[in-house]
């Protein structure tokens, strides 16, 4: 069975996919370029609704179903409509209500309709087109499968096969002679390095360089490492952090590692440590990330496979699959305990 912890970190990685896909939103109703963004809405809103649906959240399911199902229309147009933003704006509040214990109390609306809020941003034969195909055709699923592939393999070190090793490194130090020792040490094992002397400047540029690991300084005069530890797991959870610092206490390793620390390297520092330090924290965060992929894609998936073991009266195959399903989720929690004491 789920117990209330896994329920519970549903909730946060739910919660997580809307604030993304509410963040796209606004960036389209900004005028933001369309594809990227509608990918990223359209997996949040597919995978949402597999959860739900494993979760035996029907009223959810059915919901993200309906948002899912309405915004998969815009991608023949290239564009949305600000009528149409609002609308799924709505529909991801009304998401996050449900999830914070109320009922959904959202007016679905049909295909036309929605069209028809497009009908200011292009022309009424397009609309009328799209009508039409949408009476007699469905939407080829190549679509959504090239949708999620494009997220599962959008890192550039990172793919389905296998783990690069070189990574994006966030060096910061106030002294610049340390930030240019690391930076030569990283960038001869190949990796692209981020230097900072300055740790608010850094935290700034944090969420767009997307970096694989942070090595930090620990006592540095605007912003200390504990606060810029803080900061960083904020905007990019589970970012391995090491610090290399001339003034680790036993208090500060403890609190360190009670926020999530990756690990600590005193000063003056072996050149062999640091390599082989920060190589096992990378091997371990895209492992991590690798495997939480494949988790996603598989919840993904999970829904319209359910849908037609349902259809074709195969009882006995989706309860297995839901059984593994929940094994498998249970094996993610105990290896994210595990991953965190250690």
């Amino acid at each position: 069975m789920i117990d209330d912890s896994m329920f519970d970190e549903f909730k946060i990685e739910a919660g997580e996919m809307l604030d993304e896909s509410e963040d796209f939103l606004l960036e389209l109703e900004k005028g933001e370029e369309f594809d990227s963004r509608y990918n990223g809405i359209f997996r949040a809103f597919h995978s949402l609704k597999g959860a739900a649906g494993m979760f035996g959240l029907d009223d959810l399911q059915k919901h993200m179903h309906l948002l899912e199902s309405l915004f998969e229309k815009t991608k023949d147009v290239g564009s949305i409509a600000h009528e149409q933003i609002d609308y799924f704006l709505r529909g991801v509040d009304e998401a996050k209500n449900f999830l914070a214990g109320n009922s959904i109390n959202f007016a679905p609306i049909d295909e036309k309709s929605f069209l028809a809020l497009a009908c200011s941003n292009v022309e009424t034969s397009t609309v009328l087109e799209i009508e039409h195909e949408y009476e007699y055709v469905d939407v080829a699923k190549e679509k959504e499968e090239q949708a999620f592939s494009e997220y599962i393999q959008k890192d550039s070190g990172e793919a389905i096969g296998g783990l690069s090793l070189k990574a994006r490194i966030v060096i910061v130090d106030d002294e610049e002679a340390i930030v240019e020792i690391l930076s030569e040490m990283m960038k001869e094992c190949g990796h692209s390095i981020f230097p900072f002397t300055d740790g608010k400047k850094m935290l700034e540029e944090l969420d767009e360089i997307a970096p694989d690991i942070i090595l930090s300084d620990l006592n540095m005069p605007d912003l200390s490492g504990m606060e810029l530890l803080e900061a960083a797991i904020e905007i990019i959870p589970d970012l391995p952090i090491i610090f290399i610092s001339g003034f680790i206490s036993k208090d500060i390793m403890l609190k360190g590692l009670e926020k999530g620390v990756y690990s600590y390297i005193e000063k003056p520092f072996n050149e062999n440590q640091v390599v082989s330090v920060v190589r096992q924290a990378i091997i371990k965060y895209r492992t991590q990330r690798l495997l939480n992929k494949s988790l996603n894609y598989i919840l993904y998936q999970y829904n319209n496979l359910d849908q037609f073991l349902l259809e074709q009266g195969k009882v006995s195959i989706r309860d297995a699959m839901r059984s593994e399903l929940k094994h498998i989720l249970e094996q993610k929690k105990l290896l994210k305990a595990i991953t965190t004491n250690n």
